[in-house]
């Protein structure tokens, strides 16, 4: 079995973290409005049914998982039902055009901050991330060919997604 990829590397996620919401108060101090996820994990999924279909441009929608799609790669964010809501509600209200990678790697470990933008409505929205770059093959290879990266944020409950995409996989890649 193998090990949490965080295990051992509290302090590296906790900066992480800390990075997160130092740049997203100053995003507030220049007036946006933030929405700061923290994900309970984040698993990297390869040629799996998600049960939606994301269609050609993910990144606006929050999206009913009763749809099929049995083919999709990416990086599965589970969230805390509070916090789902709340990206869920901008992401209806909103439409992301921007977004920005913060990135380090901790012995085989890519922590990251994904920050998707949406600069009409000054709305950013805080995704933390972390995976083993022992993991990430499938991911990375779905992400090189389709020319992006695949984010699904979901509830504890498996009921629903928001799904952003990264024009740019090597932000978020190893290299």
């Amino acid at each position: 079995m193998n090990d949490h990829p965080l295990m051992g590397k509290e302090a590296a996620w906790e900066a992480v973290v800390a990075d997160m919401e130092a740049t997203a108060e100053a995003y507030r101090e220049g007036g946006w409005e933030t929405v700061e996820l923290h994900p309970g994990d984040v698993l990297p999924l390869s040629g799996v049914d998600i049960g939606v279909d994301v269609g050609d441009e993910p990144g606006g929608d929050a999206t009913d998982a009763s749809e099929e799609r049995a083919d999709w790669s990416g990086l599965d964010v589970l969230l805390p039902g509070n916090e789902f809501s709340a990206v869920e509600a901008v992401v209806e209200a909103s439409t992301f055009d921007e977004s920005e990678v913060l990135r380090t790697r901790e012995d085989g470990v890519v922590l990251a901050v994904v920050v998707m933008k949406a600069s009409a409505e000054k709305q950013a929205v805080f995704v933390p991330l972390y995976y083993d770059i022992a993991d990430i093959a499938g991911v990375a290879n779905a992400a090189r060919s389709a020319g992006r990266l695949e984010l699904a944020l979901r509830p504890l409950s498996n009921d629903q997604r928001v799904l952003f995409a990264l024009d740019d996989p090597e932000l978020v890649l190893p290299e």
